[in-house]
């Protein structure tokens, strides 16, 4: 488990904490570790899908979401996405 992220603001800003907005379009993954993944663009549209799904109170901010998927270098290849 770990936590989405705006993938554009992260890109843009390094180090930034980079909450997911209502219009965020290309997401990112931190593990509790503090590693940063990049979720292809099919996952992010798997993730956006889940986001516009979730309760009210989970589409905007640092949300916490269970991803499963393959990894390659930095990027995730998305097969599922759970938001917590």
């Amino acid at each position: 488990m770990g936590t989405l992220v705006d993938a554009d603001c992260k890109a843009a800003t390094g180090n930034a904490r980079c909450p997911v907005m209502e219009n965020s379009k290309s997401f990112g993954f931190e593990t509790s570790d503090g590693t940063y993944m990049k979720l292809d663009d099919a996952g992010s549209a798997k993730v956006r899908s889940a986001i516009d799904s979730a309760d009210q109170s989970k589409r905007t901010g640092r949300i916490k979401a269970q991803l499963s998927g393959t990894l390659s270098g930095d990027m995730v290849t998305v097969s599922a996405v759970q938001i917590q």
